[in-house]
């Protein structure tokens, strides 16, 4: 597991970002994860919604 301490200058910075930029973020960051990760996930949020 990794952090990321936000400081304020940060969360500043990232308020100014357009959709298209935090999308592409997103995507880039998806990228350096396997796809496992993805698919754990995936199992247990369908895990928990069936539980319901």
């Amino acid at each position: 597991m990794s952090i990321q301490k936000l400081t304020d200058e940060y969360i500043e910075k990232s308020r100014l970002l357009r959709v298209t930029d935090r999308l592409e973020f997103l995507e880039e960051y998806r990228l350096l994860l396997p796809e496992s990760v993805f698919l754990e996930k995936q199992k247990q949020y369908l895990k928990n919604w069936e539980a319901v």
